[in-house]
């Protein structure tokens, strides 16, 4: 039996900042405006309203977010979801733990802090607009850490 009328609620934690116009169902993009499509954004809260999920459909809710200037390096944030339904009891998402570490590399929170998060990437943004990047001149910085080794690795045995 399909479940009907299914609510996805994300209320998004203080440190994330949804990005506009980023709603996507099944590779179909949406608007965040309360109309007719599947999805709203209020505020901090993201919405999919389904009129019906059958068993073993698979759905691909999706969106975009940011972690907020608040965040300090190395926090773990958490967020998840809320699931409700005409036919279908309450049930809340597995939760999503992501962890920004100094250097760039989101991780997830989940992975023994050692398993990056595939896909992921952070951008050094000159304003909120996402269109003007910060550009280092050639030859100024280091190179990134592209084999994400420990530079920094200690041991237990003796000094």
């Amino acid at each position: 039996m399909a479940a009907r009328a299914v609510v996805v609620t994300d209320d998004l934690p203080s440190q994330v900042e949804y990005v506009p116009s980023s709603l996507i169902f099944d590779n179909r993009i949406l608007t965040d405006a309360e109309d007719t499509d599947e999805g709203t954004v209020q505020g901090r809260r993201v919405v999919f309203q389904l009129a019906a999920v059958a068993p073993d459909q698979l759905v691909t809710l999706s969106f975009r977010a940011r972690l907020s200037g608040a965040t300090s390096a190395g926090v773990g944030v958490i967020n998840f979801a809320t699931f409700t339904g005409q036919n279908i009891p309450p049930t809340t998402s597995s939760i999503a733990v992501v962890v920004t570490d100094p250097f760039g590399t989101v991780f997830s929170g989940r992975g023994g802090g050692a398993a990056p998060i595939p896909g992921a990437r952070v951008a050094i943004l000159l304003d909120q607009s996402e269109t003007a990047s910060l550009n280092i001149p050639p030859g100024i910085g280091f190179p990134p850490n592209v084999q994400n080794e420990n530079l920094y690795a200690t041991g237990n045995g003796p000094l």
